[in-house]
């Protein structure tokens, strides 16, 4: 369906008498819950965040609490405080249960019953396509069916087939609460994977993603690929659009001063015994080193390893040759950290002995189901399962091991920090989605929303930092007559140091601006915009994703609801020429919210895009 598409359930004016005699009725109510359901977008005083990372997990059914992925999710669930998300790095549960099953059980232990933010990237368990139905060991069967990426099975991303039907890990698990991610929809093999948050088949979400956190004020970038899943459609070559997309987030962060993670199931560097080669390939690894990536993130070696500070590496195909490990403090910009967390449950896999010394070279800690094996990274070591927790700031990266202590006893630890160099402070420049209703006239006949721009300093950096923002370019409309400006409240900010600072960048579009709403639309072209900052020498760059939404779809979820209402209803009695009023609220533009407006909404009650 196009952005500008819409459906009518009934003819115009049944569907106005239908709002006006129902929706009165809702105004007293709904406007009474709209403080609690609606807030606006605010940047963070001092952005500080943690996360937890682990993968290859099977069984962790609740009512077995003896099994080792039940430990695991239930430690992160014990943290307080609880883990801003927690990134599973593919391989879920395996022929133990199915993705629903998975899913829900990991979620009812993590955080409790509010969910959680699960973040997913596809390991090869997780994606598979099949002529008959697999039974799992909690009972279930399902008939796997993945179109794009299809390696070991048993588990799914997508969809089962007809005529099992059920969600993959994808739907199952949902998107993570808290996180605005945005998907490659690259194309490959004449296949493309879908950007929507309707996440339809087969959806960049697990395959192929980003998001930058926190949403209103980010310092770091998360870049999720596939590399090495099997399937028609993964492909990091270089040149390829994959490599190409990676390229491209990875250089995006850099330039707005952001931290950089890149997570994947499969490993490049490892000191196991099973996943021996390069299997992730050598050509997206290495460029996640040379391009200065801060850490990467995997699992499918079932062991915990985690490298020194690694500044470069030689290889090709899936060899991977040496590498330059900098032994010393680890500094931000002097190489990145390779994290393998294969310990979420399932059987873990032996280290390496002394025959395989030169990988040991490139690792500060080391733990596998061979306990310690007399070398000073295993000690410690008794097959111990668990996650890292990191503490992300302005200022470091810092990482620690937690033991699920599924063994006893359980002695092994390990942390890190990378720093930023105090002597040689640096600014970010980030900020959250603009997200725009169109088709509401306003003062000039135009609408404006808002976004938040934030400068971080990194370090030591204190000073002024001017911005200025560019031409709004993409979309359906740009360039044109109909694309959106930006303007921004203040052009210069001035940041202590470790300290934040902020400005307004208000989004004008006009009636006739084309739509580009991502959320249930897809394929949609997003609006971008990029606000430049420098201090002296130094400019960062950041690209503000804008998105524009129908006149009806008040909260700019991609579809009007009932919960459009609600914003209506609390300004109800409003007009011009009070301090509260609100443009996007009066959507037939005379001035003043009333009844009218709120049987506006019900009669686009349904629609999605414009």
């Amino acid at each position: 369906m196009s952005s500008d598409q819409t459906f009518k359930f009934s003819s115009p004016s049944s569907r106005l008498k239908i709002a006006k005699t129902i929706l009165v009725a809702l105004v007293i109510l709904l406007a009474s819950f709209a403080p609690v359901m609606f807030h606006p977008i605010r940047a963070a005083a001092a952005p500080s965040f943690t996360f937890t990372a682990a993968g290859d997990y099977g069984g962790i059914t609740s009512g077995t609490p003896g099994s080792r992925g039940y430990q695991v999710a239930h430690k992160i669930g014990t943290l307080n405080p609880l883990p801003a998300f927690h990134i599973a790095l593919g391989d879920l549960g395996y022929s133990d249960q199915n993705s629903s099953n998975w899913c829900s059980s990991f979620k009812a232990i993590y955080p409790g019953t509010s969910g959680g933010a699960l973040a997913i990237v596809a390991g090869n368990h997780d994606t598979w396509t099949s002529s008959t139905a697999y039974t799992y060991g909690d009972g279930s069967t399902g008939l796997p069916s993945d179109v794009i990426t299809h390696e070991d099975g048993p588990g799914f991303l997508d969809t089962y087939k007809s005529p099992s039907s059920g969600p993959g890990y994808a739907s199952a698990c949902g998107l993570p609460a808290g996180i605005s991610w945005v998907g490659s929809g690259t194309s490959n093999a004449g296949y493309t994977c879908t950007t929507d948050n309707n996440i339809t088949a087969p959806t960049c979400y697990g395959r192929e993603y980003y998001f930058d956190y926190p949403v209103s004020n980010p310092i770091m970038r998360f870049i999720f690929i596939s590399a090495g899943i099997g399937g028609p459609w993964p492909n990091y070559s270089v040149g390829s659009p994959g490599y190409n997309w990676l390229k491209a987030r990875i250089d995006e962060a850099h330039s707005a001063g952001l931290w950089v993670a890149v997570a994947l199931h499969k490993e490049c560097l490892s000191d196991g015994t099973v996943h021996t080669s390069c299997e992730s390939t050598f050509d997206p690894f290495n460029l996640a080193l040379t391009d200065g990536v801060d850490i990467w993130l995997n699992g499918h070696e079932h062991n915990y390893e985690r490298s020194y500070q690694l500044s470069s590496c030689t290889g090709s195909g899936t060899t991977i040759s040496s590498c330059q490990p900098n032994t010393g403090t680890f500094v931000r910009g002097s190489g990145m950290v390779v994290n393998i967390i294969g310990t979420g449950g399932k059987e873990n896999y032996a280290i390496c002995s002394a025959s395989c010394q030169p990988k040991q070279d490139y690792f500060q800690k080391l733990c596998g189901s061979n306990n310690d094996i007399g070398i000073p990274q295993t000690s410690g070591c008794n097959n111990d399962y668990g996650f890292v927790k990191f503490t992300v700031t302005t200022s470091s990266i810092s990482a620690q091991w937690v033991d699920a202590c599924v063994a006893s006893p359980c002695g092994f630890s390990d942390s890190y920090i990378i720093q930023q160099n105090p002597n040689q402070g640096d600014f970010g420049v980030s900020s959250s989605i603009a997200r725009v209703a169109r088709g509401t006239i306003g003062a000039g006949r135009t609408y404006s929303s808002v976004a938040v721009v934030s400068v971080n300093s990194f370090g030591s950096f204190s000073g002024t930092v001017s911005l200025v923002p560019g031409s709004v370019s993409g979309g359906p409309s740009c360039p044109g007559p109909n694309c959106p400006t930006v303007s921004l409240s203040t052009m210069s900010l001035s940041v202590a140091a470790g300290g934040t600072n902020s400005t307004t960048l208000t989004v004008t579009s006009t009636p006739s601006t084309s739509c580009s709403n991502p959320d249930n639309s897809p394929g949609v072209t997003r609006y971008t915009v990029v606000v430049t900052g420098t201090s002296g020498l130094t400019t960062h760059q950041y690209i503000v994703l804008i998105y524009i939404y129908g006149q009806a779809d008040i909260d700019k979820d991609g579809v009007v609801s009932i919960l459009d209402v609600a914003p209506v209803a609390f300004l109800y009695g409003s007009d011009s020429t009070k301090a509260n009023f609100d443009p996007n609220r009066d959507l037939n533009n005379d001035g003043r919210i009333d009844i009218l407006d709120i049987a506006l909404v019900a009669f686009y009650y349904g629609f999605h895009g414009c």
